[in-house]
């Protein structure tokens, strides 16, 4: 299965993203070292209200956990003061004076057809505005709910479930800073039609364990962009197994959610943790 290019950058905020059937199979594991337990979920981080209740399976991890893991706290990315450097350009540069005249013309294109006004954004770090167009597309196609991590970490709130973060919120925006004009260029290469497409498809295997759409995407990014490929995923896999190493030598039960494309292919967490010598078994 190909992917079109641009789409995996689009997705990538959805998954770096119906109904309430039940299924063979899950996007939750079980991984074990020994008697310590820690599962392991892949996250969309967002959803549509119709995608709502979960998979049964994910809520059986978080009640079996007395730790609740995400990649970051999302709450804290509503702090303007820690947030700004990395979305606002310095004064006297705008995304006209940052960006190469084709992408800026194919930007203008793009925002059109979204309804977005340009000019409210020219002050935008080109990060910034990729993670713009990624809302703005998915919102419009009905992806207005909170994704996975962010559902569960309400719920892990209000009931006093223990938190802990494999980022800070600010080392996440460095990151999309660092790739910003190379993921925003990317993202213009397709249509909105085709983003969505490509998403309602992920959401339904996802929904049912199945990983083939997500695999695509990630086998792609890997031979087509192996530097994006290389920051955005592997080594942030390799820097998190570290941290889940430590979590499974302790008694408590984790749940641990990241996004759906770090569970892919031979260098993803789901087959690094095997190789590591852990049981990993999928949840149904």
């Amino acid at each position: 299965m190909r992917i079109k290019a641009g789409v995996r950058f689009v997705l990538f905020l959805a998954v770096l993203l119906s109904g309430a059937h039940v299924f063979a199979q899950s996007s939750v594991w079980q991984v074990r070292k020994g008697a310590n337990t820690l599962y392991l979920g892949g996250s969309i981080h967002m959803l549509r209200a119709s995608d709502f209740p979960l998979p049964r399976e994910f809520d059986l991890a978080f009640e079996k956990s007395s730790v609740l893991v995400l990649e970051s706290d999302m709450a804290e990315l509503e702090s303007p003061d820690s947030m700004l450097p990395y979305l606002m350009l310095p004064v006297g540069k705008t995304l006209r004076t940052e960006l190469d005249p084709k992408t800026f013309q194919e930007l203008e294109k793009t925002c059109g057809e979204l309804g977005l006004p340009l000019e409210n954004f020219m002050q935008m770090t080109p990060g910034a505005m990729f993670a713009v167009l990624v809302v703005a597309q998915l919102q419009g196609a009905g992806f207005t709910s909170p994704g996975v991590d962010e559902h569960y970490q309400e719920r892990a709130r209000k009931e006093g479930k223990k938190l802990l973060f494999l980022e800070t919120p600010t080392e996440q925006l460095a990151l999309v800073n660092e790739l910003g004009e190379d993921l925003l260029r990317q993202s213009l290469k397709d249509p909105t039609s085709e983003v969505v497409k490509i998403m309602t498809q992920l959401v339904t295997e996802w929904r049912s364990g199945v990983q083939t759409t997500n695999e695509a995407l990630v086998e792609e990014m890997r031979r087509d962009y192996p530097h994006i490929y290389q920051r955005l995923l592997l080594d942030r896999n390799q820097a998190w197994l570290q941290k889940i190493d430590g979590y499974l030598e302790s008694a408590e039960t984790e749940f641990l959610l990241v996004g759906f494309m770090h569970l892919a292919l031979d260098d993803g967490l789901l087959q690094s943790l095997r190789n590591k010598g852990y049981e990993v078994r999928q949840l149904r």
